[in-house]
């Protein structure tokens, strides 16, 4: 994850500055050690090899799959780039508003088209097995050839693409009236993000996290076109409790603190004074900057001049937090930042062994404690972090607790429409559907408690507090213009029998 959300720290080249004075310390190397020593024991890998991946046979990787899968999708956009401005989830069109002509067409490519077949075929197969992108020799020799933690993990986004076309599989079968064959799409989409549980990366399980958003919301719509079997209701709860059961977050975080953070931290220790000054590499970002703004409209000489500004900014950062330390290497400063990085980590990490609710209140605490400790302590973990970002680990808890959220809330609604099947109406308290339908109910991740339910003309609302902790009347946040303001995480049934 911070790979791809976070500024890198680019080293830099000579600085002949060293500080007129030092001070007496607890020595660097014994505190570093002594710190990767506490991660160790409390079971958080710190080398790819205590890592412990085990390696999947070929024909059992499911990432060999999706990558024929993604090669067959970049066949097909080539060929109806036209027709796919109109897909549903993917196109620029909301799907209402298609015109009937476009929608016959895109309609017959998805459900019609050989290739849509196989291709929908395969992600099924996919979605049944376990993934690995990286081996451990794929992972070790990153970490050789680019040692300042910068891993790319190219072919995870394109989950995203994969999710969205089962999303609008699942659309049209559903306004086809084939409500079955549409929650089978569902069924997929929530196994993608299990087949990826095996990456053991941030990346991975922040990925995983949007495959289950965008398959429960999926549902959602699904579900106000019609009935459907109450088996493939049960196959959905299952899924969805395998993921509601998943620790994403602490699943995640070995991975990063292996392949990201501690080669980064090792990368900035060879620099040695090397790392006050702007250098090669920062030329070479700049580079890269202005040929992503090559081809775009207007006039961007600022943009990037503001970018080059920030870099050089940040090597004086560095050297004044350096010299105000006061210790006697540039070495024993990383050294330094490293045991103080570790030590948030460490905490972090046991947090993740609490429930999300439990957490939050302590993750906040931390960030606070990164984002306000002095320069000469923590500069490297800002940088890591994104001092910009406030609430760098409260946002990972926070991503998880609204992911399960809105997976609780799918599961109480299917397990509501499996009672309406037995009993011709739906509940008028959440606790009749344990343990008859469920053995029991999920919990709000952020609060712990019950969610909200209420009846609701003929069908029904439940949904959780989400961030603000407070009921705000079950207004989603699509309702309320996004994430900023305040919103429940909400499912709502309109009570739907017939697709006709």
């Amino acid at each position: 994850m911070k790979k791809f959300f976070f500024p890198l720290l680019f080293v830099v080249l000579l600085f002949g500055c060293i500080p007129q004075k030092t001070v007496e310390k607890q020595p660097a190397v014994s505190s570093l050690e002594a710190e990767l020593q506490k991660l160790r024991e409390a079971g958080i890998p710190t080398t790819v090899e205590e890592l412990n991946l085990q390696e999947i046979p070929d024909q059992e990787n499911g990432s060999l799959v999706f990558r024929e899968v993604f090669k067959i999708i970049d066949g097909l956009y080539q060929q109806h780039k036209e027709e796919w401005e109109y897909f549903p989830a993917e196109g620029s069109i909301r799907w209402e508003e298609v015109p009937e002509a476009k929608k016959k067409q895109v309609m017959d490519l998805i459900l019609h088209n050989p290739e849509f077949i196989r291709m929908y075929q395969l992600l099924d197969e996919a979605s049944l097995m376990k993934s690995r992108s990286l081996t451990r020799d794929d992972l070790q020799k990153w970490i050789s050839e680019f040692p300042d933690g910068t891993l790319s993990f190219s072919l995870l986004p394109k989950m995203r693409r994969c999710a969205r076309l089962l999303c609008a599989k699942a659309t049209i079968e559903s306004d086809c009236g084939s409500i079955d064959n549409a929650l089978n799409a569902c069924i997929t989409g929530l196994r993608l993000g299990k087949s990826i549980s095996d990456e053991p990366f941030l990346i991975s399980q922040m990925v995983r996290m949007a495959l289950d958003a965008i398959a429960t919301a999926s549902l959602e719509k699904i579900i106000q076109k019609g009935e459907g079997d109450s088996k493939l209701y049960q196959a959905l709860i299952d899924e969805i409790k395998t993921e509601i059961s998943a620790s994403m977050i602490k699943h995640g975080m070995p991975g990063d603190l292996i392949i990201n953070d501690l080669p980064r931290f090792s990368y900035w220790r060879k620099q040695g004074e090397e790392m006050f000054i702007f250098n090669e590499d920062d030329r070479k970002t700049l580079e890269t900057i202005k040929e992503h703004f090559k081809d775009m409209p207007g006039d961007n000489t600022q943009r990037i001049a503001v970018t080059e500004k920030r870099l050089q900014e940040k090597r004086t950062a560095l050297k004044e937090a350096y010299l105000k330390s006061g210790y006697e290497t540039p070495q024993v400063f990383v050294d330094m930042q490293e045991v103080f990085y570790l030590d948030k980590i460490l905490t972090v990490f046991n947090l993740t062994r609490s429930p999300l609710w439990e957490a939050r209140k302590e993750t906040q605490k931390i960030d606070d404690e990164i984002r306000k400790a002095p320069k000469e302590e923590a500069i490297l973990s800002h940088e890591i972090l994104l001092p910009e970002n406030t609430s760098m680990f409260t946002g990972w808890f926070k991503q998880e607790a609204r992911t399960k959220a809105c997976l609780g809330a799918a599961e109480i609604g299917l397990a509501n429409r499996i009672y309406r099947q037995k009993h011709g109406k739906f509940v008028s308290s959440l606790r009749q559907l344990t343990p008859e339908i469920i053995p029991a109910l999920p919990l709000d991740p952020f609060t712990g408690k019950n969610y909200i339910y209420r009846k609701k003309d003929k069908g029904f609302i439940v949904y959780s507090v989400a961030d603000n902790l407070k009921d705000d009347g079950g207004f989603s946040q699509n309702e309320k213009n996004g994430w900023q303001d305040d919103f429940d995480i909400v499912w709502e049934d309109n009570g739907a029998i017939s697709a006709r």
